[in-house]
């Protein structure tokens, strides 16, 4: 949208009048619409619309409005009619209807805005146990990245429905270029798109940009692969006060397999055993909402009878999990940047491949959905491959 004003005379003076304003989209001109900004001819200069000489300052200041409060009706029609062209003439006719109306102008809301209003939900959430503080953590951390996006583009203005495929396409080079991963930026624009909803649920914006744009391409990496060996110089190593409690609660996980939000969410009364003596542990999946169970080894029951309960086991926030992990790889001498989340990739490894279990069995054991997801946490091994292949090839 483009806007050009000129000087027009008033009826009983040539030298007296008000700026005048012709707004332009696409080629295609409005009806002239008055700025309602009087003026004297001698402080008007229409090589470069700008004010000078006693009083310019507020002049000035009250042009930049009425530009403001043109892009805010434009993106307001635009939000309410996305697939058609906004006449620059019925742009005019809102500012004109409004005027007589005597109606506030139109608040524009923000990208800005659809941040903070979903990180609000999302704290309200948490508070009522629905999320954990690593969540709000790792949102948090995506609206950062997000607002410097804005922020470095000068787009902290934008309208939350402005954020479209065209900006959604500024910002996936912006994060390459940051040196940014496929799979995080994917995080990035699904943070985006549920602050769109929000927006959306709350009233604020009557569509959502970017509802059919898809995300990055991603190339799929083999997991990260953690084995016996390293597990076992874990239990080996005698840690100081502070970092024990952390290796043994990563040794539970990898374990039983549970996820951080699982194992922080551990009651005494999932805890069960039945007639054989076998302890298991019942718990709802955080994502499927289905029960399931859980087998407790013999180590898995002794880390719980060294802490007392399940409620008493280790429980710290994951970012201090994640760094004490750092100091335990280094004083068990494994080189590998140990991670919670890892904890979960040595069960499913481990099982796989050295407990020899079916997928199926294990996918059920880690409360995932199907055995297509269990490949993001470990693969079959060449070892296991080798080893079934040759044992039915000698049975045969």
């Amino acid at each position: 949208m483009q806007i050009k004003y000129w000087f027009r005379k008033s009826r009983t003076s040539a030298e007296i009048g008000a700026i005048q304003a012709v707004i332009t989209i696409d080629g295609v001109s409005s009806t002239p619409i008055s700025t309602g900004i009087q003026t004297e001819r001698k402080n008007w200069n229409g090589d470069t619309y700008s004010f000078e000489g006693k009083g310019s300052a507020a002049k000035e200041k009250a042009l930049h409005q009425f530009e403001i409060r043109m892009k805010m009706i434009l993106q307001s029609l635009e939000a309410e009619n996305p697939v058609e062209f906004i006449h620059p003439t019925k742009i005019a006719e809102v500012h004109l209807s409004d005027k007589l109306a005597n109606k506030a102008p139109l608040k524009r809301f923000t990208m800005s805005d659809a941040i903070r209003l979903h990180l609000k939900l999302r704290r309200e959430l948490m508070q009522a146990g629905h999320f954990t503080a690593e969540t709000i953590e790792n949102d948090e951390k995506y609206a950062n990245n997000v607002i410097k996006f804005l922020r470095e583009t000068g787009k902290l203005a934008l309208a939350a429905t402005s954020f479209n495929t065209v900006v959604e396409t500024e910002f996936k080079h912006y994060m390459l270029t940051q040196g940014k991963a496929s799979y995080y930026i994917n995080r990035h624009l699904m943070f985006i798109k549920k602050c769109h909803k929000a927006a959306l649920d709350n009233g604020h914006i009557k569509v959502l940009p970017l509802n059919e744009s898809p995300l990055l391409k991603v190339k799929q990496k083999d997991p990260i692969v953690i084995e016996p060996w390293v597990v076992r110089k874990i239990e080996k190593t005698k840690f100081n006060s502070t970092l024990q409690p952390v290796a043994d609660a990563w040794l539970f996980c990898q374990e039983t397999s549970f996820a951080y939000i699982d194992y922080m969410s551990l009651k005494n009364d999932y805890l069960e055993q039945d007639d054989e003596g076998q302890h298991w542990i019942v718990i709802p999946r955080d994502k499927t909402e289905n029960k399931h169970y859980t087998p407790m080894s013999k180590k898995a029951m002794a880390i719980v009878e060294k802490y007392g309960s399940l409620e008493q086991l280790p429980r710290r926030a994951n970012s201090t999990m994640n760094k004490n992990l750092k100091e335990i790889a280094k004083f068990a001498e494994v080189d590998i940047a140990l991670q919670f989340h890892m904890s979960r990739k040595a069960f499913a490894h481990n099982s796989l491949n050295y407990r020899e279990m079916q997928d199926i069995t294990v996918a059920s054991a880690m409360g995932l959905r199907d055995t297509k997801t269990l490949k993001y946490y470990a693969r079959v091994s060449k070892q296991r491959i080798k080893s079934e292949f040759f044992k039915k090839e000698q049975s045969e």
